[in-house]
Formats: structure tokens, C-alpha cells, sequence
């Protein structure tokens, strides 16, 4: 956890409803009637909640650390506080923490604003469809009328269990868990993030996996719906990956062409500095910068 939410904050949008639920579940276990539930419970709740905080925090000192070496704050706050006397918040104002910087700076409407603005349904509304197309009106009918699906399993499930000699309706009931799991990893994720203005596709991309798990076993029954997905991947695949602003990289990768055709020089040299050409390009994404490095040449 503390790995994902010191590479993105929004982390904690996708982990929240599986850590409540892991949580959750192992209170619903053998044994509970033993010493009483309440006594149980907090029992399964320091076994978890415990080492579970213990490896974020020590996790989370050596990224801060890690980062601020990196930086030179740690160098920085170290002399100042050698220099001069302590001061009080003297630390706190100097280290960095990436999840914090990056939280602060997002819940600026001002600095978003130079980012794009967006209304609240962009994400519902139009980026799950750029994204996963079908899947995602498959998603939202699977999340409200198939909740009836619970019940057929249940009920399916105490028949299969009855002839058992125990007939526990939760003994490794992952069928019903997992997907259960996702149908709220998915709300979750899909409703913060569209409580910011800022909305772009990629910040929904780790909903592809419970996507894909909550949707398979429908998929997998209707051959239209095996069809209407692959079509659409293949058609994505074509629009994005090839013809939406597929000269990007081609045109990054012909600088050095360019270059030598300019000089008219093939020998690298480090005398020579870098030719001067500037590359523009206007309503494209960030094109990748380390292919445009140019290299240094010399005559024969």
C-alpha cells in the first residue's frame, strides 16, 4: 500500500475498499463464538490493523527518505540545523512527501486550471467509454440488476453444502468475495475521482482488472458480447496506437536523420555542440523528449 500511494496518491481510491474488506472478512471466521464476538473481533482486528500500519510507516520513512536524499533536502535541513538553533516545524517545512505535495497541489481549482477543467461526469460518462467501451455499460448493468446473481449462488451453494458435514455457507466463499470486491473497488475509485474537476482517461486505467473479473462470466455466456469486445479493442488499437497522432514518434525518430542530412557529418564528436533545431508541435501529447536527444556530430 504505501508503494502505491507514494507513486500516486489516487492509490488509496483503488486500495480502500480491499483493505475494508479483507478487514471485514477476517471477522467472519471460525471461533468467533468462543470468547464472545467482541472480544474476538478486536483480536482479528490487532492481528491485522497492526502489522498492517507498522509496514506502511516504516515503509513509508525509508520512501521520504529515499526522496529527500535524492532531492538534497535531507543535506540541506541537516546543515541548517547545525547552523542555527532548532526551530520549531524547522523539518516539517523542509522534507518533502511526494503523496502530500501531490495532494496539496491537485485540490487547487487555480492550479488545475492550467491542467483543464472538467464537469463532474466526464469520468462516467465519456472516459469509461473511451477506455473499455462496451465493458463499461456491461460493468454499470452487472452493478445494479445483477445483485440477484448473489442470491442464486447462495442458494446454489447450501445445496451443494448440504450433503457436507458442515455445512458453513462462508468456507472459502471467494466466488462470491472477489466480485463483491470489485463491484466496490470500481464505485469507489470511479466516485472520488470524479469529485475532482480534473478528469483525464488514464486515471481510470486501474479499473481494467475488476472490469474484466466482475464482467468475465457474463462475457463468456453471450457470443455477441465476446465479439463486441475483441472488435472494439482491434478498432481502439487501430485508431490510438496507429492512426491518432501516429507521427509523433516517427517524426522524433527522423531528427537525426535531419541532423546529419543538415551537417552533412556521420562521426560522433563531443566538440561539436548539438545542432539548433527546434521541433513544434501543436495539439499532440507530450511527445517523449529522450527520443529527440540529439546526437553529436563531426566532419570525416
Amino acid at each position: 500500500c504505501a508503494l502505491g500511494f507514494f507513486t500516486r496518491f489516487t492509490f488509496v481510491c483503488y486500495a480502500l475498499p480491499v483493505v475494508l474488506l479483507y478487514m471485514w472478512r477476517t471477522t467472519k471466521s471460525k471461533g468467533q463464538e468462543e470468547n464472545g464476538l467482541f472480544f474476538w473481533m478486536i483480536q482479528r482486528v490487532m492481528y491485522v490493523i497492526v502489522p498492517m500500519v507498522i509496514g506502511f510507516v516504516l515503509i513509508a520513512m525509508g520512501l521520504i527518505y529515499v526522496d529527500n536524499i535524492y532531492y538534497g533536502t535531507m543535506s540541506t535541513a541537516i546543515s541548517e540545523e547545525q547552523q542555527q538553533p532548532p526551530q520549531q516545524e524547522h523539518w516539517a517545512t523542509l522534507l518533502q512527501i511526494t503523496p502530500l505535495n501531490a495532494f496539496l497541489y491537485n485540490s487547487k481549482t487555480d492550479n488545475l486550471r492550467d491542467h483543464g477543467l472538467h464537469p463532474r461526469w466526464t469520468h462516467a460518462l465519456v472516459n469509461m467509454h473511451i477506455l473499455y467501451g462496451p465493458l463499461t455499460i456491461l460493468c454499470y448493468w452487472v452493478i445494479l440488476f445483477q445483485r440477484q446473481l448473489k442470491k442464486a449462488h447462495d442458494s446454489r451453494l447450501l445445496l451443494l453444502q448440504g450433503s457436507s458435514s458442515n455445512g458453513e455457507l462462508y468456507n472459502d466463499n471467494n466466488s462470491i468475495f472477489v466480485p463483491t470486491m470489485c463491484r466496490w473497488i470500481i464505485l469507489c475509485g470511479l466516485g472520488l475521482l470524479s469529485s475532482a474537476p480534473h478528469q483525464e482517461p488514464r486515471f481510470l486505467l486501474p479499473l481494467l482488472v475488476p472490469l474484466v473479473i466482475l464482467c468475465e462470466d457474463t462475457i463468456q455466456t453471450y457470443r455477441i458480447l465476446q465479439v463486441g469486445w475483441v472488435g472494439f479493442n482491434v478498432i481502439l488499437f487501430l485508431l490510438f496506437g496507429i492512426v491518432h497522432q501516429g507521427g509523433v514518434v516517427p517524426s522524433l525518430l527522423s531528427t537525426q536523420t535531419r541532423a546529419q542530412q543538415v551537417y552533412g557529418v556521420s562521426q560522433p564528436s563531443s566538440s561539436l555542440p548539438p545542432p539548433p533545431d527546434a521541433v513544434l508541435y501543436y495539439h499532440t501529447y507530450m511527445p517523449p523528449t529522450f527520443l529527440s536527444r540529439q546526437r553529436r556530430y563531426m566532419d570525416d
